[in-house]
């Protein structure tokens, strides 16, 4: 039985997400053309709806097209600090933008000790003897 890799139920968490929004996107419309919401609310959710899919749709062709799991976890990283930051509090932002700038130096510091194939790109683990991604000998 294979085993299934982070990067592999990563991709399938995406792609259920994925299926999840549309769904919304779906139900919204209909929600919308028999009266049961506003247009404001209506603009206001499918924009959200929208904007969230087209950023889960490139992290999906990211992963098809191979992109690394530091890659993936920078995404990530950014993510969840954009939805913490906090508008309006110029100290807390400065602080953010200090964070940010440690992270961003603590990011390319880890992507720079993290050994990657040389076929495909993608992070391994250095006991690893194959590449997950495209099964090219590593050692």
């Amino acid at each position: 039985m294979p085993v299934e890799t982070y990067m592999d139920r990563r991709f399938r968490e995406l792609l259920s997400r994925k299926e999840v929004l549309y769904s919304a996107i779906k139900e919204l419309d209909f929600d919308f053309k028999t009266d049961k919401i506003s247009r404001e609310d209506y603009q206001e959710l499918g924009e959200s709806y929208r904007g969230e899919a087209l950023s889960l749709l490139k992290d999906i062709d990211g992963m098809e097209k191979g992109e690394g799991l530091g890659s993936l976890i920078e995404k990530e990283i950014i993510s969840r600090r954009k939805s913490s930051s906090l508008p309006g509090r110029i100290e807390e932002e400065d602080k953010m933008g200090d964070m940010e700038a440690t992270l961003e130096r603590e990011i390319l510091a880890l992507r720079k000790s993290l050994p990657s194939c040389p076929q495909c790109g993608s992070g391994y683990d250095k006991k690893d003897r194959f590449c997950s991604k495209c099964g090219r000998k590593l050692t």
